[in-house]
């Protein structure tokens, strides 16, 4: 029997090598049961004890929880806002990315979105947190997993594949760190199949497949091989030796397969800046998600919500009133039917949309089938000469078009995907596309008398994208694309008519980055598109990342210039001027993103807690509009407009960020070496000597967002500076 004294000292070395052990961490865990049972966290700071560390951690893992369901769960972004963590670790659900398709988990991006919000949060309170994620493990051979209709692989090895790939994937697009725990498993059923990982349901880890899995974390988080670590008591020494060998083989000097780096060895702790309080925010009670803002003066406005809901203010955005539209049928209030507005100026006004017609006297219930009878799909056409108060029908005449009997309601005909477009009062177009049990025909109509009266005719090109731009004169740009229902994996195509839509051209085909991660359930499309200047175009694609090509003489050549790496869809671009371009990325949040070098590179702007779809700006102010009936705008003079910012300057500036003191070094001799403001306005200058150095002392400034630039006769180059606490 061991005396009080003993027992004593021993809780007192426990104590003493907790606390001054030669290195500590911490981490968050948010999971599900993979990381609840056997509790993975305290296995990891047991380990780390017996090695003469120390391990903090905190956790949530309720059953059958994926990133999504952290991302909305009041306690996960509660641990995320309290911060003092070093790693935030991230396990998704298991089978949420096991299932392969086209190169990518089907459902990768609904992955992302969850895991790059969490990621995020954790940035906005301090941008030194690692995020890590729990790379798992395939289920045991012959599980149900492996059968129609989930397809997670056709065994074991298959699914661990598909982890492994789309792990690698998401850890790509978060520039986050993985612990690769199925790989170690994987080591283990290969080489020593005798010890069983796996609890009785083929799913969960025993005992040992828990202690593999914190061995992994503990190389991964302190970046050094375990030695004699401590095990559970039921593991046997055998065993658990060949467990620690496996971890530290797969570990070890591997570290960049895995985005570990290990050059971090001290980080300032500061919160993710970005300028969202710079934004003014109105709201309009309502639920829609709005899409576009579009100014006719400096103070009037109008909005447009999902389908043709729209609003109009006449003191710059500050408050919104509705615009109130004729009535249409309610059987072609579903979803399916297309509407436009098109806002010519603060006084005329157009809305279309598409209809059926009935004839009720061969109209027939027919029970769960709907309704069987004569349908006709037609478009309808109002126009508004006093901002809306009244309007006058100015639909084609239906004879003067196609038109096609419907069969059952739910199979019925409609035209959807309509765009409007008016030169002036007189002359317009309208392009749309009629969809039919078999296929998909774009028409176009014109108009030279204000709609009294429209020539039709159709298009060869099929399938209108979601978005149309319009440009000078009768120029058109759109999308080609491959749909959600489409099982062929296509590229992304950028068409271009000179006639207002009677014949397109193919203007590039975007086939090797469009489908790096060709998702089937998502439409493939360009779904931002600017140009600036005479010739010069610039698009991102709608896959998660984002990809931007730009083309300087006019769409006969395109450069791809960078990934926004960012978790969802680029809306809109909107170019202020000199370099200046903003972007609207939608997601589960939204951001504004900034580009000072015509695309390039693209640093946060903007956070908003909801997505952001729609940009427009004035002389005056920047407006974002997004869901939830939120308008922001921001003046237009916080822009460093004149900035040009070159990210592959000749310079360098160090350290950056910097708590005052930075270095200008491979500059030219005796440049002009200048410190702006954010606006734009210049606070210093200094020149660097014949070696093209300098040294600047900005102790005393603000801390924040600095430009520095660099002059000289031959060149001028810009790069980003921030002053730090």
């Amino acid at each position: 029997m061991k005396s009080p004294l003993f027992k004593y000292c021993m809780v007192f070395l426990f104590l003493c090598s907790y606390t001054y052990g030669q290195s500590e961490k911490s981490a968050l865990f948010l999971g599900n049961s993979y990381t609840y049972v056997n509790d993975l966290p305290r296995m990891v700071a047991e380990i780390a004890i017996s090695q003469g560390n120390s391990f903090r951690y905190k956790s949530h893992t309720p059953g059958g929880y994926n990133w999504s369901s952290h991302a909305t769960d009041s306690t996960s972004l509660a641990h995320i806002a309290a911060g003092d963590y070093d790693y935030l670790i991230l396990q998704e659900q298991s089978t949420r990315l096991a299932t392969n398709e086209n190169g990518a988990a089907k459902y990768q991006h609904y992955s992302i979105m969850g895991a790059e919000y969490l990621d995020f949060q954790a940035k906005l309170v301090d941008t030194c947190v690692r995020t890590m994620l729990y790379l798992t493990w395939g289920r045991k051979e012959g599980h149900g997993i492996y059968q129609a209709p989930f397809y997670q692989g056709a065994n074991y090895n298959e699914m661990q594949d598909n982890l492994s790939l789309n792990y690698s994937q998401v850890a790509d697009v978060l520039q986050a760190e993985i612990a690769p725990v199925g790989e170690a498993w994987r080591l283990i059923n290969s080489e020593h199949p005798q010890i069983d990982l796996y609890a009785a349901d083929g799913s969960h880890p025993s005992l040992a497949g828990t202690y593999l899995a914190a061995l992994v974390f503990y190389t991964a988080i302190f970046q050094e091989p375990v030695s004699l670590p401590w095990k559970p008591i039921l593991i046997g020494d055998s065993i658990a030796g060949i467990l620690k060998e496996a971890a530290n083989r797969l570990m070890t000097d591997e570290w960049d397969s895995w985005n570990i780096n290990t050059e971090i060895t001290n980080c300032e702790s500061f919160p993710l800046s970005h300028n969202s309080g710079d934004w003014e925010t109105s709201e309009i009670d309502i639920r829609h998600s709005l899409q576009e803002v579009h100014f006719t003066s400096s103070s009037h406005a109008y909005l447009k919500g999902s389908g043709s809901a729209s609003w109009q203010s006449n003191d710059a955005g500050l408050s919104w009133q509705q615009l109130l539209w004729p009535s249409y049928n309610p059987v072609s209030a579903g979803a399916s039917h297309g509407s436009e507005v098109f806002f010519l100026n603060s006084d005329t006004l157009w809305y279309a949309y598409a209809d059926d017609e009935i004839d009720s006297t061969t109209l027939v219930f027919t029970g769960i089938q709907g309704y069987a009878g004569n349908f006709k799909a037609r478009l309808r056409v109002y126009w508004s000469a006093d901002g809306g108060q009244s309007w006058a029908d100015r639909s084609p005449v239906p004879e003067d078009y196609q038109i096609q009997d419907s069969a059952l309601l739910s199979q019925r005909n409609h035209f959807k995907g309509i765009h409007l477009n008016f030169k002036n009062a007189l002359v317009g177009s309208m392009l749309c596309q009629y969809s039919d049990t078999s296929d998909t025909k774009v028409y176009r109509f014109t108009t030279v008398d204000g709609g009294l009266s429209w020539q039709f005719n159709s298009s060869p090109v099929g399938k209108l994208a979601e978005d149309l731009w319009f440009g000078e004169d009768q120029v058109v740009y759109k999308s080609g694309f491959k749909d959600k229902y489409s099982q062929a994996i296509s590229p992304q195509y950028l068409y271009k008519t000179e006639d207002g839509g009677g014949q397109w051209q193919l203007m590039a085909a975007f086939s090797d980055s469009c489908c790096e991660h060709p998702y089937s359930n998502i439409s493939h499309e360009i779904s931002a598109f600017a140009t600036f200047g005479s010739d010069t175009l610039i698009l991102a694609n709608s896959l998660f990342a984002p990809q931007v090509y730009r083309s300087v003489n006019g769409g006969d050549d395109w450069q791809a210039l960078a990934e926004i790496r960012l978790a969802g869809k680029v809306e809109e671009f909107e170019v202020l001027a000199d370099g200046l371009i903003l972007a609207a990325v939608s997601g589960r949040f939204g951001r504004i993103m900034a580009s000072y070098d015509y695309g390039k590179t693209w640093d946060l702007e903007a956070f908003f807690p909801y997505s952001v779809n729609g940009l427009f700006a004035n002389e005056d102010y920047v407006y974002a509009v997004g869901t939830r009936g939120t308008v922001h705008r921001k003046p237009a003079n916080l822009f460093a407009r004149e900035i040009n910012i070159n990210a592959g300057s000749g310079f360098q500036l160090y350290p950056n960020p910097t708590t005052g003191i930075f270095r200008i070094a491979n500059a030219a001799a005796e440049a002009r070496v200048m410190v702006l403001a954010a606006d734009g306005r210049q606070l210093a200058i200094e020149g660097t000597n014949q070696q093209g150095e300098v040294q600047i002392d900005l102790s005393s400034f603000p801390r924040g967002l600095y430009y520095i630039r660099v002059e000289s006769s031959l060149d001028q180059d810009a790069q980003r500076l921030l002053l730090i606490p």
